[in-house]
């Protein structure tokens, strides 16, 4: 369960949450179906861990994305990591004790595979591939740590990796790899901006971003910016629970930049990791 845990978390701090799930849940039903156990208690857990460890980095998981796309002025790669990865230190091992307590024996206990068996079932089938795309991504993410110094905008550095792992691919096999790409959910973020831009000129984000920073400017200038990342936690916290948290946080953030323009003694950068956690 560490073990699965563990690399579900690390993967989802680099991939998307659900890339990694696709990549992780079927290894993890082999293996709970190969040892007779119910693979449902360690797919919940791979399910959290997904979503601790895709909150350390910018490209962790959609909100992350959103707010690193409309504050990228204020903010880089770097600070996401930087910033947020001490609390998922802080908080995985505390989730981790929680689930084993939760889930009890059916996560406890010692397992054992027969390994060369497993390599036999399911051996790589192209490794020139795996090299490929491990050295790509792997320039990829180097690339997103040294934006300070190349200031390249993720975005720009995420396509020229897929075009480079394209050539660098079978050229007669490149439909395959364009039908495998995820259009709907791209025109769905497409779709998503116009729709918050909408109702941004219709004044309801304004509303919102108004009677936010009158709640905000009834409390002491000391102590403004604490209440505010109060605010923001737990009212995403909160909605989230009933509204998607892409929309949510594509909503938000403009709504806090705007609570930072209206009242003094507010900060963005605290207010966008809070949202983020």
């Amino acid at each position: 369960l560490l073990l699965l845990c563990l690399v579900t978390a690390v993967l989802s701090a680099f991939l998307d949450n659900v890339t990694t799930i696709l990549l992780i849940a079927p290894v993890t039903c082999k293996l709970c179906k190969l040892v007779n156990i119910d693979p449902r208690p360690f797919l919940i857990c791979e399910a959290i861990f997904s979503n601790i460890g895709g909150t350390a980095t910018m490209i962790g998981d959609p909100p992350n994305i959103i707010i690193g796309n409309m504050l990228a002025k204020y903010l880089d790669f770097n600070d996401f990591l930087f910033n947020l990865g001490p609390g998922v230190i802080l908080t995985s091992p505390a989730a981790f004790y929680f689930l084993i307590w939760f889930f009890g024996d059916a996560v406890k206990g010692t397992l054992t595979v027969d390994i060369p068996k497993l390599q036999k079932m399911y051996p790589i089938t192209d490794r020139g591939l795996l090299i490929k795309c491990g050295v790509v991504l792997g320039c990829v993410i180097c690339s997103f740590f040294l934006h300070p110094i190349t200031h390249l905008d993720p975005a720009w550095v995420s396509i020229m990796g897929a075009v480079w792992l394209l050539v660098a691919f079978d050229m007669h096999h490149c439909h395959e790899a364009l039908h495998a790409v995820e259009w709907d959910t791209l025109l769905f973020f497409a779709a998503l901006f116009v729709v918050v831009e909408g109702v941004g000129e219709l004044g309801l984000l304004r509303f919102i971003a108004n009677t936010l920073s009158g709640m905000v400017s009834g409390i002491a200038p000391g102590g403004r910016q604490a209440f505010s990342i109060f605010l923001i936690c737990w009212s995403s916290a909160i909605f989230s629970a009933f509204v998607d948290n892409i929309p949510f946080t594509a909503t938000m953030v403009p709504v806090m930049i705007q609570m930072v323009e209206q009242v003094d003694g507010l900060n963005i950068e605290p207010l966008a990791w809070a949202l983020a956690f």
